[in-house]
């Protein structure tokens, strides 16, 4: 997306990313990457808002997928998207409980046979 799209700022949350490969990665690559290591809850409350886009592809547990759905989606400008992926996938049944439980009606785009979940906050 960073070499395909007029991006601001784009940050990246993932508790497992090793320092020195995201140095190299912003410095070298991407100067718009900012990478949070920490956890989902720390990342949302440091993070400023509104978003355009957040993508959700953590824990796939259901009540993770929920926490996490709630925890972004009041950061999400009106007209902005959440979304993210292994929606009805037989391995993480808990992605599509849980978007199906927090939001409802999503649209589905199949990339590759992997399915993902596009939600348009509205007004």
């Amino acid at each position: 997306m960073l070499l395909q799209c007029d991006i601001d700022v784009y940050y990246a949350v993932d508790s497992q990313f090793h320092p020195a490969f995201y140095q190299h990665l912003t410095a070298s690559f991407y100067p718009q990457l900012k990478i949070y290591s920490i956890s989902s809850k720390e990342a949302a409350e440091q993070i400023p808002h509104p978003l355009d886009l957040v993508f959700i592809d953590a824990d796939h547990a259901e009540g993770a997928v929920v926490h996490d759905i709630c925890l972004w989606l009041p950061k999400v400008r009106e007209g902005g998207i959440v979304c993210g992926h292994d929606y009805a996938s037989p391995k993480w049944p808990g992605v599509k409980a849980a978007v199906d439980r927090v939001l409802g009606n999503v649209k589905l785009l199949d990339t590759k046979g992997v399915k993902l979940w596009i939600y348009e906050k509205l007004p």
